[in-house]
């Protein structure tokens, strides 16, 4: 944080791309680092190279956009939503925005018009912005919405309130997974499968590491689709119910 702060403040730039997405806390630094810090400047600024950082010159770099996060100048959410979809793969670009609409630092509406300003200026990563720009659904139900439609579900059938988008984390202290309902005392884990975010290559190995992970630590997993919380909410509160009693819930 230190040493990213001191980049920042000697190029008089803010951070973005992946610095930026690791201070909204919208991934991991194995995901969204190349190993540098990334810096923001503004066109008419000449900036010295130096080890341990790039500085990116942009005309399209709005200051009042900007904002600060640890003392950290940084850009806001949704420019560095668009510039990690000019600059990093599609399905890494869907992995932060889910996280940042689960996280509610933004809404699609909000950001898919600040990708579409950007994508009608000259600027790199244009096309890559207008290919995220048509991959986003702006009708689908963002994940942090159908979790709370959810633990609605539940609380109104008898069935304790679930924590929302909570951290399980080992004995070590080590995170074993950010999910979108738990009963830890009962050690269980809801997860809520959307073809949106989870029917890609990566995402799929991830839940898959994920979903082991919690195993080895005692916790059960109920996964559930969109269509078994539309079409069939009897068996998805029946199931949980039984997990739940399963796991020592006396109700």
């Amino acid at each position: 944080m230190t040493r990213l702060l001191a980049h920042c403040l000697a190029a008089s730039g803010c951070a973005c791309r992946g610095s930026a997405a690791l201070l909204w806390k919208l991934g991991n630094a194995a995901d969204l680092s190349p190993g540098f810090a990334e810096i923001m400047v503004a066109s008419n600024r000449r900036v010295t190279p130096k080890a341990g950082r790039e500085a990116y010159r942009t005309s399209s770099w709005d200051a009042r956009a900007e904002t600060a996060i640890s003392g950290i100048p940084v850009t806001g959410i949704n420019r560095t939503l668009v510039d990690l979809a000019a600059f990093r793969p599609l399905p890494l670009f869907h992995t932060v925005l889910n996280a940042a609409l689960r996280q509610r630092l933004t809404t699609k509406t909000v950001f898919l018009r600040a990708a579409q300003r950007e994508a009608l200026i000259r600027r790199p990563g244009a096309g890559n912005i207008r290919t995220a720009i048509g991959s986003v659904d702006p009708n689908a139900v963002a994940l942090s919405e159908w979790s709370i439609w959810v633990a609605d579900l539940c609380e109104a059938n008898g069935l304790p309130r679930p924590k929302l988008e909570s951290r399980i984390y080992a004995a070590d202290g080590t995170l074993v997974a950010q999910v979108d309902l738990c009963w830890p005392e009962y050690r269980l884990v809801v997860e809520l499968d959307s073809v949106e975010f989870h029917l890609n290559r990566p995402a799929f190995e991830r839940d898959r590491e994920r979903t082991t992970k919690l195993s080895i630590d005692r916790f059960v997993v109920l996964p559930f689709t969109w269509n078994q919380y539309k079409e069939t909410p009897d068996f998805l509160v029946t199931s949980i119910r039984t997990a739940l009693r399963n796991g020592g819930w006396q109700g």
